[in-house]
């Protein structure tokens, strides 16, 4: 009975499975097509855009026709002022970001370079920091660079004496120290 029970478990897992793999391969999308649409809509939006821009041109020709240059003249105050706004707040946002970063680039550099550098542009002021902070970073010499180390037998605090276990003590916690 047992053997039945695990039978039908078996064989519904599989068609489970190959079910789930069909529903799978239905929903796929070729990358080609996603592109196709993107790309459609992406020109739509521009065709939108340009329309919008023309009606606008031709009413703007209208009005001038009809002599009702106050309306334009408001309208374009109106659409001034916007842009003024916007332009404020991006000049902020930049000034802000441009205050930031020359004060973190500053701190990178040593305290007494700082003041000669305040008045420097941002990319001389990166490209000063990447090389004082690359030229600060100490690299040993190669045929220095296994001397730190010293190989010990497996106990030789045994054998030394009590000035010596001192000296080589001292070696070892140095290699440690990085």
């Amino acid at each position: 009975m047992e053997e039945n029970v695990k039978i039908e478990a078996q064989e519904q897992g599989v068609k489970e499975a190959q079910d789930t793999k069909v529903v799978e391969k239905e929903n796929l999308v070729p990358i080609s097509r996603l592109n196709e649409v993107i790309k459609e809509r992406n020109e739509l939006r521009e065709s939108v855009a340009v329309s919008k821009q023309s009606e606008e041109q031709a009413r703007a020709k209208k009005l001038e026709k009809e002599g009702e240059y106050q309306t334009l003249l408001s309208e374009e105050r109106n659409k001034s002022a916007k842009l003024e706004e916007q332009y404020n707040s991006t000049s902020e946002q930049l000034n802000s970001y441009v205050t930031d970063e020359k004060s973190r680039l500053l701190e990178k550099l040593p305290e007494e370079k700082r003041d000669k550098y305040v008045d420097v542009d941002l990319t001389t002021l990166r490209n000063l920091a990447e090389d004082l902070t690359e030229s600060s970073k100490a690299n040993l010499k190669q045929e220095n660079a296994g001397l730190q180390r010293k190989n010990l037998p497996e106990n030789p605090f045994k054998e030394m004496e009590r000035g010596e276990q001192r000296k080589n003590w001292n070696d070892i916690l140095s290699s440690y120290k990085k």
